[in-house]
């Protein structure tokens, strides 16, 4: 039995090591600061969210990756907070409230239709939403404790490097690095030395 198991995990992996070989883009090794969110999605490597796909099956993996996610509003509220928190800098640009549409009428409808067109990569909140994202944001910040966290490092740093062992692309991104995590300094252009 245990021959068994070992040889079908064994296919497993070299099946999962295959359906993971990417398309060649351009890819860096390493650890890369300030990569925009949309950029870092893009990218061909697995992440924590893929590895978890495929440890439930193959072909859950490959439904993902090619079928798609279909995204919540739940999904869009913590992707607006996790903004507010790490990003703050960044919300006015990547979050936007709805207007406002009547979209039992067919005008409004398509006058909504093309306003989201123009909003691109930015996440879309409803007005309630807006609201429940600002009072998460600010209960955060207000907290001197979470705060402490949040100094002295730099947010959404990427990590890329490639698997030795199935030479698979793989990708990570940590929320907020701090330089103490490290052991490093940053220098004044925001390099790390």
């Amino acid at each position: 039995v245990r021959a068994l198991h070992r040889r079908d995990c064994h296919r497993g992996a070299a099946m999962t090591a295959a359906l993971l070989k990417p398309p060649q883009r351009p890819w860096t090794d390493g650890v890369v600061y300030d990569m925009p969110d949309t950029q870092y999605h893009a990218q061909d490597g697995i992440s924590s969210g893929g590895a978890a796909l495929i440890l439930r099956s193959p072909a859950h993996y490959l439904s993902a990756m090619t079928g798609g996610r279909k995204v919540t509003p739940q999904m869009l509220l913590g992707t607006a907070t996790h903004v507010g928190v790490f990003e703050p800098d960044a919300f006015a640009d990547r979050v936007v409230e709805m207007p406002n549409f009547n979209l039992r009428k067919k005008d409004d409808k398509a006058e909504a239709e093309a306003w989201i067109i123009t909003q691109a990569d930015r996440v879309i909140l409803s007005a309630e939403d807006m609201e429940r994202c600002h009072a998460m944001v600010a209960s955060i910040r207000a907290h001197d404790g979470a705060m402490r966290l949040l100094e002295g490092g730099r947010p959404e740093v990427s990590l890329m490097w490639i698997d030795a062992r199935y030479g698979v692309r793989c990708r990570g991104r940590i929320d907020y690095l701090r330089d103490s995590d490290l052991g490093v300094n940053p220098t004044s252009d925001g390099n790390v030395i």
